[in-house]
């Protein structure tokens, strides 16, 4: 008897069709990749969560209120974000307006998804490139509740743009190698 989980189903775009895998080996490490940062999405969550559940736990239960609680629920939602835009990218969970792409030919719908995957690309290169020269002057500024240089808080939009890169790229050598979901 096999006893199925939600790690055994096949992911899903959020149009409820599968979401597209490379073959091979490139294929099981853009997937790893993938599941490495959706697990990264649940634990900045739930370490989110539990920060706010501690502070009110804190404040009305024993009277004293935590220095870092706000400050690292800000700070790790930065971080949850750039890490789940990308995530929604790959699943097509973006909010996108289909009248252009309805109305145009099947080589148009197609030349389309092509310069939305590379937008998308330019977009991950120019965070990265941005993220960047904002850390460079970061790292001299120090966040007042948790003591951090605020280099490591940006640090999650350069991974994210990183990230961002990463999806781009498997898209676009799924449109190259004509990888479609099964």
């Amino acid at each position: 008897m096999h006893v199925t989980s939600d790690f055994d189903t096949v992911e899903k775009e959020a149009s409820g069709k599968p979401v597209a895998t490379l073959p091979g080996p490139l294929g099981t490490l853009f997937s790893a990749v993938h599941r490495l940062f959706e697990i990264a999405v649940v634990i900045l969550f739930a370490a989110m969560v539990f920060a706010a559940l501690w502070q009110v736990f804190n404040r009305f239960l024993l009277g004293s209120t935590l220095s870092w609680s706000e400050e690292f629920q800000r700070y790790s939602h930065i971080w949850l974000v750039f890490f789940a835009v990308p995530i929604g990218y790959r699943r097509n969970a973006h909010i996108g307006v289909d009248i252009l792409q309805n109305a145009l030919s099947a080589r148009g719908a197609l030349v389309l998804g092509w310069i939305i995957d590379l937008a998308w690309l330019v977009l991950g290169v120019a965070t990265i490139s941005g993220t960047a020269t904002l850390m460079g002057v970061a790292w001299r500024q120090t966040s007042p509740g948790m003591g951090v240089t605020m280099d490591k808080v940006y640090l999650g939009l350069l991974i994210g743009g990183a990230y961002l890169v990463f999806t781009a790229v498997d898209r676009l050598l799924q449109k190259v190698l004509g990888v479609s979901a099964a």
